[in-house]
């Protein structure tokens, strides 16, 4: 809630001051809720076409549903009333004196802000950064025994080797996996004494390893190696046993078979002078037979990249360049096309300041296009009602249709409901032609936007109005008996009772709509069928809408008051004057009683002495302090002398707020006659 609600309350107010209606209705509570939340509001312009256009648009922005579409303040309101009030040809509609318009000199609002496309260039193209994988550590299981003093090893026969299956967790990681400890700087590091990971925690420091004479670490009696790893020729002489070393406490790693310690037959350990083994090679026959394959890291790199993976890298590449170069194009086209959008908006404001937009924007069909993109854009949220205005009232610059590139785009684009449902409402319902009215109808019959629905048939129906209601009617009563929507039937019943009203051969329309009625199958369309009936008129309406009166079912009654109501002229009036008379049910007296206040202040062909006893005649049965008001706030709004005698019925009433409301009503009148000459006639 802040300044933009009373705006909107505002608005609502004048739109009642002018009208004498609200300007969301319904003939249930759930009805008039949903055309809040709908925004079904009839434009100003059409219930009061004598108000100048631009006073009737200033209203209705201030009932705008979306908030930032509507005055943010009062300041800002009254500020653009002057101007168009002083910029008009229309007649100045304020008594007071017309203050002059604001000073140039005062701070404007700022230029359309440069929108820029919502994902980064640079973000888009860069490859997103995966996280390491974290570091496995092995935690031993138990705690590896000591190394125990052993007799001499007994030669073994020579045994084939197992093929070698490496497992993927049993192949080290440079990037991931623990590094082995390195040997003492000293020591020289050959295949034969590398150094062995001695610990899965790397931080605690290795215990010294005894050393030989000749300085070389003394290795860890291991099993024994298969025949094909033993490169050092048999010595068959019988060494000294292997003496007790005392060995860390290590955890169990994954061998690495190149670089075990070599074990000679007797059991005893490789010396240093003894020569170094030769790495296998793949496929190597030794003395055993094949030699395991070496693991995937020691390869060797004259092996060179299999041709499939060097192809594949460079489509890669070629696909991230083309990638690319499309990403790059699409961000300069982008930004090329919020330059030129900024550009129109920026004239646009300059011609809206002015009061001047209403006369026309000319825009060629590129730059119609950079603004409906920016229109539909979701993160347009500063300038939407500026970028409404001028779609509104665009002209063609160049050998296009702007109607079809504005209704092409709006139907077809993926863009939100509420954002095509402001279009259909702020720029189609002004954009005026008999063109526009199929495809604005079919996008109604093929969307499930019931919302964007709605607004397009009431585009329609602005198309429609003066156009023969033969060609379209039946579209609107199809539309009415396919949907489950209320808002898409009210906006289909609210156009067909138009084209309806305006037609002189209001009877041919009874046999159609009669048979809708009829074959209607829900209670919703035959209601609506129900008050179509009432715009017609004739015999066999009032026979119909008559049988309905008497049923028991409220709804049912609803529907035929409401058709009494907006009656083709004024041959059921009675009707409704003895309803209210002979009705038990204060609802549906409720009901009545305002459908004939609404039958009163239609704006119909009357006879002024014809107008003033009807008014008398519903003044009679009004019994309550509401229906009282109500008949004084009609007869403020006349300027007939019967107006004063119905008056004075009341300024005798016995409640004080009658009285006093029927005197202050009566005074206006009266100021009213005198400043027309004291008189009025039937013409008025």
């Amino acid at each position: 809630l802040d300044k933009r609600t009373d705006m909107y309350a505002m608005g609502c107010l004048y739109y009642y001051a002018l009208t004498g209606q609200y300007p969301f209705t319904g003939d249930t509570a759930a009805e008039v809720m949903a055309s809040h939340l709908q925004h079904n509001v009839p434009p100003l312009s059409e219930v009061r076409p004598d108000i100048p256009p631009w006073g009737a648009e200033w209203i209705m922005w201030h009932v705008e549903r979306n908030m930032d579409d509507r005055p943010k303040d009062a300041r800002e309101s009254l500020e653009r009333f002057l101007i168009l009030d002083k910029q008009s040809t229309q007649p100045v509609t304020m008594t007071a004196p017309v203050p002059d318009p604001p000073n140039s000199s005062d701070p404007q609002p700022t230029t359309p802000k440069f929108i820029f496309p919502s994902a980064d260039p640079e973000e888009a193209a860069a490859p997103t950064e995966q996280p390491a994988a974290p570091i496995q550590q092995v935690t031993p299981t138990q705690p590896a025994a000591p190394v125990q003093p052993t007799t001499p090893v007994q030669p073994t026969p020579p045994v084939t080797p197992e093929p070698i299956s490496l497992q993927p967790e049993d192949i080290p990681k440079p990037a991931t996996a623990p590094q082995p400890i390195a040997p003492p700087g000293d020591i020289d590091t050959s295949p034969h004494t590398k150094a062995q990971q001695l610990s899965a925690e790397p931080e605690q420091e290795a215990a010294p390893q005894p050393k030989t004479p000749d300085a070389s670490p003394v290795p860890v009696a291991q099993p024994i190696a298969p025949a094909a790893a033993q490169a050092t020729p048999a010595a068959p002489a019988v060494t000294p046993p292997v003496q007790p070393v005392a060995a860390p406490a290590a955890a169990p790693t994954p061998a690495a078979p190149p670089t075990t310690p070599q074990v000679s037959l007797s059991g005893a350990p490789a010396t240093a002078a003894a020569p170094p083994v030769a790495a296998p090679q793949p496929g190597a026959v030794g003395a055993g037979g094949i030699s395991p394959a070496p693991m995937p890291e020691v390869a060797s790199a004259k092996s060179g990249m299999p041709a499939g993976a060097k192809w594949a890298i460079i489509g890669m590449l070629i696909l991230v360049v083309g990638v690319a170069a499309l990403v790059g194009t699409s961000i300069m086209k982008d930004r090329g096309e919020t330059t030129m959008v900024n550009k129109v908006l920026a004239e646009a404001k300059v011609l809206n300041e002015e009061g001047k937009l209403q006369d026309g924007i000319e825009l060629d069909k590129e730059q119609l296009k950079g603004v409906l993109n920016r229109t539909t854009s979701a993160q347009e949220t500063d300038n939407r009602a500026l970028l409404l205005k001028t779609l509104a009232y665009t002209k063609a610059k160049g050998g296009y249709d702007a109607n079809d590139v504005i209704l092409d785009h709006v139907t077809k684009v993926k863009t939100r409901s509420s954002i095509r449902t402001e279009i259909f409402k702020a720029v189609m319902t002004r954009r005026k032609a008999v063109e526009n009215i199929a495809p604005l109808l079919e996008f109604a019959k093929t969307t499930k936007e019931n919302d964007s629905a709605a607004a397009a048939i009431g585009a329609a129906r602005a198309s429609a109005i003066g156009q023969p209601a033969d060609n379209y009617i039946d579209d609107f009563l199809m539309l009415i008996n396919d949907t489950d929507s209320a808002a898409v039937r009210g906006a289909a019943e609210r156009a067909a009772a138009d084209l309806i009203a305006q037609s002189e051969n209001k009877d041919s329309f009874v046999d159609p709509i009669h048979g809708a009625y009829e074959t209607a199958l829900d209670d919703p369309s035959k209601f609506a069928m129900l008050r179509l009936l009432g715009a017609t008129g004739g015999d066999k309406a009032a026979k119909t809408v008559g049988e309905t009166l008497k049923s028991k079912e409220a709804t049912s009654v609803s529907a035929a008051l409401a058709a009494l109501g907006n009656w083709a002229d004024d041959s059921q009036f009675d009707t409704l004057i003895k309803f209210i008379e002979m009705t038990e049910n204060d609802t549906l007296r409720r009901k009545a009683f305002d459908a004939t206040y609404a039958f009163l202040r239609s704006d119909r062909e009357r006879d002024s002495d014809d107008l003033g006893d009807m008014w008398k005649l519903f003044a009679g049965v009004a019994a309550t302090q509401k229906e009282k008001l109500q008949i004084i706030h009609g007869m403020a709004n006349q300027k007939h002398e019967w107006a004063i005698s119905i008056l004075e019925l009341y300024i005798k009433d016995e409640d004080d707020k009658v009285i006093d409301k029927a005197e202050r009503a009566k005074s206006l009148v009266e100021r009213r006659l005198r400043e027309r000459g004291g008189s009025s006639d039937d013409n008025e």
